[in-house]
C-alpha cells in the first residue's frame, strides 16, 4: 500500500514492470491480466502479489496516520479503504496500524473484481453506507484515485507529495489539495460544522473513502 496511508514510493514499480516485462506507464494489474498464456499470467500475478505482502509488511506510515484516522472516526464518519492491493496485504497493514477491526468498512480490495478509475468502486462504498455520492470525500494521491471520486459523484482530496504536484493543477478533478494527512481533519471540522450551502459533505454522516495504490 503506497501514498495515502502510508509514505509514497515505497515500491520500486520500475523494477516490477521489467519482472513483468510491462510497457512503460502501464497499470501493471491490467497488464498482468491481459497476459493470454495462463501460466505466465498466474506468475505475473503472484508476482505482483509477493511485492504486495512485502511492502505491507515494512511500509512506513503517514506522520499522524493513527490519530487522524482516531480523530475522523470520533467525528461520526464513516470510513472505507479503496485499494488496488489484495485483501492479505491490506490485513497486514491494518493489524500493524494497531486500530480496531471495524474502523474501515467496507474495505474495497482488487479481489473484489473492480480497480479504481472505475466509479463503481466509489458507488459501492456509498451503497453500503446507504449515503450519497456528494455527501462523501474520496482522499488519495493518484489520478485514478481523483478520477473514481469525481465520475462517482464524490468530493475529492489529493494528498499532495513531489511525484503528484501537477495534478493539482487539474481543478475539475480535485477539490480539495492538502499536504499532510493530518490536514484532514482541520478539513472536515470546518466542513462538518457548516450549513448546507456552506457545506460540501452536509447530509446525513458523511463518509471518508481512504485510497491506496500499490501497483497503478
Amino acid at each position: 500500500m503506497d501514498g495515502t496511508l502510508t509514505l509514497p514510493g515505497q515500491i520500486d514499480l520500475g523494477l516490477v514492470s521489467r519482472q513483468l516485462e510491462a510497457p512503460h506507464g502501464q497499470n501493471l494489474l491490467q497488464f498482468a491480466h491481459s497476459i493470454k498464456d495462463s501460466e505466465a499470467r498466474e506468475h505475473a500475478l503472484r508476482l505482483i502479489t509477493d511485492v504486495n505482502l512485502e511492502a505491507a509488511r515494512r511500509a512506513k506510515f503517514q506522520p499522524g496516520l493513527a490519530s487522524t484516522i482516531q480523530a475522523l472516526a470520533a467525528l461520526g464518519l464513516n470510513l472505507a479503504i479503496a485499494t488496488s492491493n489484495c485483501q492479505q496485504a491490506v490485513q497486514i497493514m491494518l493489524d500493524r496500524m494497531g486500530l480496531a477491526p471495524n474502523t474501515f468498512t467496507p474495505i474495497v480490495t482488487r479481489d473484489s473484481g473492480i480497480l479504481k478509475p472505475d466509479p463503481e468502486v466509489c458507488k459501492r462504498i456509498c451503497s453500503e453506507w446507504g449515503i450519497e455520492p456528494q455527501n462523501v470525500l474520496m482522499v488519495g494521491d493518484t489520478r485514478e484515485d481523483m478520477e473514481c471520486g469525481y465520475n462517482a459523484g464524490c468530493h475529492t482530496c489529493l494528498l499532495l507529495n513531489s511525484d503528484n504536484c501537477g495534478l493539482s493543477q487539474e481543478l475539475i478533478l480535485i477539490d480539495h489539495p492538502i499536504e499532510s494527512l493530518e490536514q484532514l481533519i482541520g478539513l472536515v471540522n470546518r466542513t462538518h460544522v457548516a450549513t448546507p450551502e456552506e457545506s460540501p459533505f452536509f447530509g446525513p454522516i458523511p463518509g471518508a473513502v481512504l485510497a491506496e495504490n500499490p501497483l497503478v
